[in-house]
């Protein structure tokens, strides 16, 4: 039986897809590495670090998302 992904993980992969060509500039102020962040992306780290996560999922609560035709 396949393991399922915690709903952190789950919602930073979310973040991310959200925030699509970010990625830079959200690995930097999360303290994370870029590499870090494609690797939660893609699945490759399935069980990462609080610490880490929660960095993450606070930069990306703090981001305004980029809706298509906001002409932002």
């Amino acid at each position: 039986m396949k393991k399922k992904d915690h709903p952190l993980v789950i919602a930073a992969r979310r973040g991310l897809r959200l925030h699509h060509g970010h990625g830079v500039e959200i690995a930097r102020e999360a303290r994370v590495s870029y590499s870090w962040l494609g690797k939660i992306s893609s699945g490759a780290i399935r069980n990462p670090r609080i610490e880490q996560l929660q960095r993450l999922l606070d930069v990306l609560a703090a981001r305004p998302v980029d809706m298509p035709g906001d002409g932002m």
